[in-house]
């Protein structure tokens, strides 16, 4: 039985809308379709929350495309695809990501499936409309496209076949005069060619886009410049975006749209002044040695989980390795309270006199690992901004907006300045202290900027508040379905961030956390002062973990990556065995392997599996800009591969 509004339906009843649907959809325009909103709200809660369809996927982005919902036509049609690799949604992601205004992140989802959408587009299963949008943005060669008379000759909107054959023709003309880039261009083509695109604008005004003639009159009379004039114009029409793609196409010569540092490492560095030496590992565990002259500072040790097992950094390997004199080691920093930062604290506090740590950062890794035993006499608490000394560097603490408590590092001596980013993020998060880029510009020309690149080569993230939007509209899509959301969470910042969101919406449901984020909420919780949220959490342990699944709506649980034998993963096999369909938020934290094992062994499931990137680590973006910002002489990637860009153009 399945609950329509206010009407419940019978297997037979779904069916027949089923059919309905489909021949709708087959046999009428979208925009002929009166009722569009109404089949949309049946495939979306009826079909695909309660029934689990996937095969509707393609079907929703279409429409959410089409009802202006590009936020979640861009969710449906990269679910699609990753479901389908033959799914239209491919183009609906990418469109949608267009209107949004969310360029970068279109550019590389079409670039990393050009192949795919030029055989979807050859497939004649895209509106005319839909495909000539893709073909004049990304400047498609026209060639590539199958029938192409065809198609441009049905668009409805004719002017779109023009831009089309203007955009070839530019692309054509300027690769005939460039053809050879290493030889000089002759000036007598350079003037012909800017004088061919002079009339571009003549041309854009007989087709009626007086917003692309305002652009091409900018273009014309700022090329010199490096500004995005684009930026300046509304974001939220086709002609703004088919504006970009002119203003590639006529820009004359190569925008040089990020800061390139003297020199670019990764993990270690080395000049006359300064010394940089990072633990390197297949794991993400941070621990760095600077030296600066004579002065030795250590900022993190971390440690991670191998096959259960935790496994810390050796660091008489690493010192003896390093030739470090022992005797110099005589301080470490803490900067956040993750594993990956400070595991093998217990080890190296042995090695030194003190250890520099937030107030949050020292409770919160005392409430999650125990075992740790830090050495109270050598904690020295310091607060965000502090300004200190540790023998003769001058240090200053910024926060990162990471998780609670989390800080980057300011380092000077002998007219030398180091910054250590730490991982942090200008996401608006609910349960950290929000900062923006300009907190950035106090560090601006510094002599080395250690910075982490988590996110280096994930340039399809959307911004975190598209991100939270589609949290919590998923969440309360299933809740108003009556089904259960299981959440799978790291347990420090990330379990805190999920609560938060649900408990600052408007859903109304049994939410509980589970396993070790239970301690950390506690501590967020009476930070905040929220006494109810504690007596939710004391009630909810003394139970086991058959109550707490049915008896609740929204289940956050930790810890970490699900795997074979976390508390996550036995909510996973409960959810895998109840007959009612659930919802759970992978978020990234489901391994592929483990996904494919555990579903491989049901012939049919009642899961509806949906990812969505919540990260608390600076996006793509975000780290080029860091380093525009910050301008650093010498640039250390930590923490990550790297960043993509720079490893294309300078083979870091």
């Amino acid at each position: 039985m399945y609950k329509y509004k206010d009407i419940i339906l019978t297997e037979s009843d779904v069916e027949k809308i089923e059919q309905d649907i489909y021949y709708t959809l087959e046999n009428y325009n979208i925009e002929e379709i009166e009722n569009l909103k109404e089949i949309d709200y049946f495939i979306e809660n009826i079909l695909y929350i309660q029934k689990g369809k996937k095969d509707f996927l393609e079907v929703l982005s279409y429409i959410k495309y089409n009802l202006g919902e590009y936020l979640l036509a861009f969710q449906y049609g990269l679910q699609s695809f990753n479901f389908n690799q033959n799914s239209t949604g491919i183009i609906y992601a990418t469109l949608s990501l267009l209107n949004l205004g969310l360029y970068s992140q279109a550019h590389f989802t079409f670039i990393n499936n050009k192949e795919k959408i030029i055989d979807i587009i050859n497939s004649n299963k895209s509106q005319p409309d839909d495909i000539i949008n893709i073909l004049i943005y990304f400047g498609v060669d026209i060639t590539l496209i199958d029938d192409i008379q065809s198609n441009i000759e049905n668009l409805k909107d004719k002017r779109k076949k023009y831009l089309y054959i203007l955009i070839n023709l530019i692309r054509d003309r300027k690769k005939e005069i460039f053809k050879n880039l290493e030889n000089d261009i002759q000036e007598k083509d350079l003037r012909s060619y800017i004088n061919e695109m002079s009339d571009i604008p003549n041309i854009l005004l007989e087709l009626n886009l007086p917003t692309l003639s305002d652009l091409c009159s900018l273009i014309l009379e700022f090329k010199e410049d490096e500004i995005d004039f684009y930026k300046i114009l509304p974001c939220d029409n086709l002609e703004t975006y088919i504006g970009k793609a002119l203003l590639e196409s006529i820009d004359v010569k190569r925008n040089k749209i990020i800061y390139i540092p003297k020199t670019i490492s990764k993990y270690d560095f080395k000049d006359n002044d300064v010394e940089i030496i990072s633990y390197k590992s297949k794991a993400l565990v941070s621990m760095h040695l600077l030296r600066i002259k004579d002065e030795y500072l250590i900022i993190d040790c971390g440690a991670h989980i191998n096959n259960l097992k935790l496994e810390k950094i050796n660091i008489e390997n690493f010192i003896s390795e390093n030739n470090i004199p022992r005797e110099k080691i005589k301080s470490i920093i803490i900067s956040h309270a993750h594993l990956d930062h400070y595991g093998s604290l217990n080890t190296i506090q042995e090695y030194v006199d003190e250890i520099y740590m937030t107030k949050d950062t020292y409770n919160i890794i005392n409430i999650v690992a125990k075992s740790i035993n830090i050495d109270e006499s050598k904690v020295k608490i310091k607060k965000d901004y502090d300004e200190f000394k540790i023998g003769n560097l001058n240090i200053k603490f910024f926060p990162t907006n990471h998780i609670k408590g989390s800080v980057g590092i300011c380092v000077e001596y002998n007219n030398k300045k180091i910054v250590y980013t730490g991982d942090f993020s200008f996401n608006r998060q609910c349960t950290t202290q929000y900062i923006d880029q300009s907190n950035f510009y106090e560090f601006k020309d510094a002599d080395y900027l250690i910075m982490e690149t988590t996110c280096g080569y994930k340039n399809i993230d959307l911004p975190y508040i598209y991100n939270k939007k589609l949290f919590t509209y998923f969440v309360d899509l299933s809740i108003k379905n009556n089904k259960k959301v299981i959440v799978p969470s790291f347990s420090v910042g990330i379990a805190q961030e999920y609560f938060e969101l649900i408990n600052n919406s408007t859903i109304k449901a049994n939410v509980i956390v589970d396993g070790s984020a239970i301690r950390v909420n506690e501590y967020y919780n009476k930070r905040k002062n929220n006494v109810i949220a504690n007596n939710q959490l004391n009630h909810n342990k003394r139970k086991n973990i058959e109550e707490k699944y049915y008896e609740n709506d929204i289940i956050i649980v930790s810890s970490g990556l699900i795997n074979d034998i976390s508390l996550a993963e036995k909510y996973f096999d409960l959810a895998l065995n109840d007959k009612n369909m659930v919802t759970i938020l992978k978020c990234k934290t489901i391994g592929k392997n483990l996904l494919e094992r555990k579903l491989n062994a049901y012939d049919s499931i009642a899961i509806n599996l949906i990812d969505i990137s919540l990260s608390s680590h600076a996006n793509y973006e975000d780290l080029l800009k860091t380093i525009n910002m910050i301008k650093p002489k010498n640039l250390v990637m930590v923490h990550g591969k790297g960043i993509k860009l720079y490893d294309d153009l300078y083979n870091v």
